[in-house]
């Protein structure tokens, strides 16, 4: 799995703050998801990284947009360990 894969500098931090998303980007597909944030605190200071888990305080406005015709999905890449990002056009049914 990927988390087998992460280096010892690549940790996994929380965040006990109220902090506003300032982006969130990534893709979404039926074998997964893979979510990169930035997050600002009340000085305006700006942390980002991947989605590991979180809670939302009031609302977070999110617009989703598809691609017609084109698949996402992730496959081993021998060469780096990590499950990367394949896009594929989808064949016509």
């Amino acid at each position: 799995s990927d988390v087998d894969n992460i280096s010892p500098s690549n940790e996994i931090r929380d965040w006990n703050e109220r902090m506003e998303v300032v982006s969130l980007v990534g893709t979404l597909s039926a074998s997964g998801k893979h979510l990169h944030m930035s997050l600002s605190d009340k000085n305006g200071t700006v942390v980002g990284g991947h989605v590991m888990s979180g809670q939302v305080f009031t609302t977070m406005e999110i617009v989703l947009g598809t691609i017609q015709g084109v698949g996402f999905k992730r496959e081993l890449d021998t060469a780096t360990g990590y499950r990367e990002l394949v896009v594929e056009k989808k064949k016509a049914t």
